[in-house]
């Protein structure tokens, strides 16, 4: 995984920032390859027993990116944003609450 960074707009901010980004990423990676092992289940039972540990798993990385997000100031919140949507296209996660 390449390291991402994203300027934040005052640097007593900065480390919060890279730190998101990187429990962001984590977050979305976690749920492309839970979802891919989701969709490689056989049964009806597989598919359940995974779905119950994905929101497990899937709500344990979310709480770590939105505590990381009620860390950075609303000026930064927005500035982050703004990056990630360019980056990737789409806002980041906490960005669309």
């Amino acid at each position: 995984m390449t390291m991402l960074t994203f300027e934040a707009i005052n640097q007593a901010h900065q480390k919060t920032v890279n730190k998101y980004l990187t429990a962001d990423r984590k977050h979305v990676d976690l749920e492309d390859a839970l979802n891919a092992e989701i969709d490689a289940a056989e049964t009806d039972k597989q598919i359940e027993r995974l779905e119950i540990a994905k929101d497990r798993k899937i709500d344990k990385t979310y709480n770590r990116i939105y505590d990381l997000w009620e860390l950075l100031p609303a000026r930064e919140q927005l500035n982050l944003n703004k990056q990630y949507a360019a980056h990737f296209g789409y806002g980041c996660q906490m960005g669309n609450i």
